[in-house]
């Protein structure tokens, strides 16, 4: 879509923070903190990853003690890319996640 056909940068787009972000009401990282306090401000919605991954981690863990979400401790799986996928479009409200 082009400006011409109602687009505005900026205007038509929802953000989404992913990081370090929990749903609790006080976060205990001063970056997250800083995290919020920003998106806040900017009316920028917040994906809680943080507990999305550790929810999915500790779920899979449970049915297998092998599980993971990485390759190697830092780098995301297929697995892993879903459950941070699904995390931001939980932040967008889409129904069911």
């Amino acid at each position: 879509m082009s400006v011409s056909e109602g687009f505005l940068p900026g205007k038509n787009a929802t953000i989404v923070c992913l990081g370090e972000v929990s749903r609790r009401r006080q976060p205990g990282k001063r970056q997250t903190k800083g995290v919020c306090r920003v998106a806040t401000s900017r009316a920028t919605l917040i994906a809680a990853t943080h507990d999305d991954f550790v929810s999915a981690s500790r779920a899979g863990k449970s049915a297998n003690p092998e599980f993971c979400l990485t390759t190697d401790g830092v780098h995301l799986n297929p697995v892993g890319n879903t459950v941070m996928a699904l995390s931001g479009l939980a932040a967008l409200g889409f129904a069911g996640l």
